[in-house]
């Protein structure tokens, strides 16, 4: 993944800020890794609601859906201390109200540290932009993708 960077002064990929050739190109790398892909979003992009609460839901549906998996690690991006222990603390009501069973322990790195995490936001762009009308990244890498609709 680093391999796509730009230059040497981009220090990760983020979707938003490619190009509709980058994005498709980004898209094809994706698709002929060996990795699967769990992608967890609202019903309607435009549900209504706290963003950070709607993030909870998600995230909730996420980690029940890694320890279905059998993932036991699961890394990522971090938004900052505040925001990070924000999803401790989902995990441990989760684990609190005996919704997740198994030891899936999250941890939280920067962006431009790991590669692997620009290939989440791509995907994540990819079912964007899908949702809104453009199929084309997506088609791409839909066979590896399980895409999850969190319910209201």
């Amino acid at each position: 993944m680093r391999g796509l960077l730009v230059s040497k002064r981009h220090r990760k990929l983020h979707w938003r800020d490619e190009d509709r050739g980058r994005q498709e190109t980004i898209a094809k790398t994706i698709a002929e890794l060996r990795v699967e892909h769990l992608v967890v979003v609202r019903p309607q992009a435009t549900t209504p609601g706290h963003p950070e609460r709607q993030r909870r839901l998600c995230m909730e549906r996420m980690l029940a859906e890694l320890v279905k998996m059998g993932v036991g690690q699961a890394i990522l991006e971090s938004r900052g201390r505040k925001d990070d222990q924000r999803d401790h603390r989902t995990l441990d009501y989760l684990r609190r109200k005996h919704v997740l069973a198994g030891g899936l322990h999250i941890d939280h790195i920067g962006g431009p540290a790991e590669p692997m995490l620009w290939i989440a936001d791509a995907c994540c762009g990819a079912v964007t932009q899908m949702r809104c009308g453009d199929q084309h990244c997506y088609a791409l890498i839909e066979p590896k993708v399980t895409l999850v609709d969190v319910q209201p």
